[in-house]
C-alpha cells in the first residue's frame, strides 16, 4: 500500500522479474501517486499551509481570522465548488513561480478578497497579503494596499448589481506584470484601481461596463501597460449631448497618471479609447491607435475624450482612430501641445479633432505646437514602410525597409509577412535589423508569388525601452 503522507506525482519505482521455461526477464515498471484531494471552508482560525501537492476544493466562503495566516505553495489547486470567496482578514500568501504556478479556477465569478495589506519597500514586496505568478480561470482578485503581480486572470463573467471585475485594487495596491484576457463584467472596469498603481500589465479582449479595459479613480498612476482590443458595455454620448462616459480602454476619473501606456484596437462608446473626467489627469507618452466606436451608430470617437479642460496632454502619438482623434465635450479649452497626429499640416490634424470649430459651445482643442516626427518616448509603432522598386512589382527581389517610431530590441525580429487575404502570412520576408530604429528585408517575387493586391503585415517587434510588443500593422 501507499502511505497517505506520500507526496503528490510521486515517482515510485518497482522491479518486476518474470520467469517462464527457464527464461527470466526483467521488467522496470513506475507507479506515480495519485492527486491528493481536500475539502475546505469555513473559517480558518489558525495559520495554515496549503502545500503544492494536492488540490483543495472550495466548498463554502472561507474566511481566514485576523491574526492568521494562509500560505499557498506553488502547485497547489484551488477549485471552487460555486462562485464562493476565499476573504482574507488576517494575511494570505498566495506566491507561485514560473515552473509552478498556483491554479484558482471557478464557475466565473468567485473571488480572492485580501483585506490585509503588504508591505513593500521601493517598489518591491516585502511580507504581507499577496497573489503571485498564479493562474485564475473564472476567479477575480479585490484587495486593499495588496501586491498583485505575474497573474494571469480570465474567463471571469460577473453581472448585475454585486458585479465583480476580474481585478479590483484600492489604496497603495501595486498590481504589475499581470495578464488579464477575455473576460466579461458589468463591474465599472476589467481592472478597476481606486489609488496605487498599475504598471507593466497586459489587459486585452475583455468586456467592461464603463470600461473594457481600466476604470481609475482617486490618485492613481497607471503606466507601461498594454490596452489591446476591449471594449465597453455601454451606449452612450458625452455631455452634454448624453451622460456617456464610458471608454473601451482606459477611464480616468481622478487626479489619473496615464503614461506610456499602448492602447490601441479597443471599442467603446461614446469613446473607444481614454476618457478623462477630471482636470487633475496627466496623459503623457502614449501611443493611442486604431481605437473605434462600439458599432456605427453608437459613440462619438476613437481617440481620447473629455468633459474637462486644465488636464496636461503631451507627447502622444495619436492616428487612425475611427472619426476623431480628440473629442473636446467640454466647455473648455484643452492644451494639447506637443504630440504627434501623424501629419504636420495642422488643417489636417483639426480635421480630426471635434471642439469648438464643429460646435460653438464647446472649448478648443488646442494643439499647436505640434510634433513634426513621433514622439519616441511613448511606445514604438511602425511608422514608415518603404519598397523598392515600387508597386506594382516583377519579378525579381523587392527591398523591404521598416522605420520604427522608437529604438526596437536588436534580439528580436518583427514577423513580416504580405499576402492577398486575411492574415496576408502568405509569403515571409527575411530580414534584419541594420539600426536601433530600422529593419531591412527582401524577397524574391517570382512566378509563384501570385498576382493581385498583396498586404504587408509586421508583428512582433519589441521597443528596445519598455518591451511592449508593437500593434499589429498591415498596409
Amino acid at each position: 500500500s501507499v502511505d497517505a503522507g506520500a507526496p503528490y506525482n510521486h515517482p515510485i519505482l518497482f522491479t518486476l522479474t518474470a520467469n517462464a521455461n527457464g527464461t527470466q526477464a526483467t521488467i522496470p515498471v513506475t507507479v506515480t501517486t495519485q492527486n491528493g484531494i481536500e475539502y475546505v471552508g469555513g473559517i480558518i482560525s489558525s495559520d495554515t499551509v496549503w502545500t503544492g501537492d494536492k488540490t483543495y476544493i472550495v466548498t463554502s466562503n472561507i474566511l481566514v481570522n485576523q491574526g492568521v495566516t494562509l500560505t499557498i505553495q506553488p502547485g497547489a489547486v484551488i477549485s471552487y465548488e460555486n462562485n464562493y470567496y476565499i476573504r482574507a482578514k488576517g494575511i494570505l500568501k498566495a506566491i507561485g513561480n514560473h515552473q509552478l504556478p498556483i491554479v484558482l479556477t471557478g464557475p466565473g465569478a468567485a473571488i480572492v478578497e485580501l483585506d490585509c495589506p503588504a508591505i513593500v519597500r521601493d517598489g518591491q514586496y516585502v511580507d504581507g497579503c499577496t497573489i503571485q505568478y498564479a493562474s485564475l480561470k473564472g476567479v477575480g482578485i479585490k484587495g486593499t494596499s495588496v501586491y498583485i503581480a505575474y497573474n494571469k486572470i480570465s474567463d471571469v463573467h460577473s453581472y448585475g448589481y454585486n458585479s465583480a471585475a476580474p481585478l479590483i485594487i484600492s489604496g497603495d495596491s501595486i498590481a504589475e506584470y499581470n495578464e488579464i484576457v477575455d473576460n466579461q463584467t458589468s463591474y465599472f472596469g476589467t481592472l478597476a484601481a481606486d489609488g496605487g498603481v498599475v504598471r507593466h500589465n497586459t489587459v486585452k479582449y475583455n468586456v467592461g461596463g464603463y470600461s473594457g479595459g481600466i476604470y481609475a479613480t482617486g490618485e492613481t498612476t497607471v503606466s507601461y501597460n498594454i490596452v489591446r482590443g476591449n471594449r465597453n458595455g455601454e451606449c452612450g454620448a458625452l455631455p452634454p449631448r448624453g451622460s456617456g462616459t464610458g471608454a473601451g480602454g482606459i477611464l480616468a476619473d481622478g487626479a489619473i497618471t496615464i503614461s506610456h501606456n499602448l492602447i490601441e484596437h479597443n471599442y467603446g462608446a461614446p469613446v473607444g479609447g481614454i476618457v478623462i473626467l477630471s482636470s487633475n489627469s496627466t496623459v503623457y507618452a502614449n501611443t493611442i491607435v486604431w481605437n473605434g466606436k462600439l458599432f456605427p451608430n453608437c459613440g462619438q470617437s476613437g481617440g481620447v475624450g473629455s468633459t474637462v479642460g486644465g488636464f496636461r496632454f503631451e507627447q502622444n502619438n495619436l492616428f487612425g482612430n475611427d472619426i476623431y482623434d480628440f473629442y473636446n465635450a467640454s466647455t473648455q479649452d484643452i492644451l494639447a501641445h506637443q504630440n504627434w497626429w501623424a501629419s504636420t499640416n495642422p488643417s489636417v490634424v483639426a480635421e480630426n479633432i471635434y471642439d469648438f470649430a464643429d460646435d460653438i459651445g464647446l472649448g478648443s482643442v488646442q494643439f499647436e505646437p505640434l510634433l513634426f516626427a513621433p514622439s519616441s518616448l511613448a511606445p514604438a509603432f511602425l511608422y514608415q514602410v518603404s519598397i523598392s522598386p515600387p508597386s506594382p512589382l516583377s519579378t525579381g527581389y523587392a527591398n523591404v525597409i521598416l522605420d520604427f517610431s522608437a529604438p526596437m530590441s536588436p534580439t528580436i525580429q518583427p514577423t513580416v509577412t504580405f499576402g492577398v487575404s486575411p492574415t496576408y502570412d502568405t509569403h515571409i520576408v527575411a530580414g534584419d535589423w541594420i539600426s536601433p530604429t530600422r529593419w531591412a528585408g527582401s524577397y524574391n517575387v517570382n512566378y509563384y508569388t501570385g498576382d493581385g493586391v498583396q498586404r504587408l503585415r509586421v508583428a512582433g517587434a519589441v521597443g528596445a525601452n519598455d518591451g511592449m510588443e508593437i500593434p499589429e500593422d498591415t498596409r
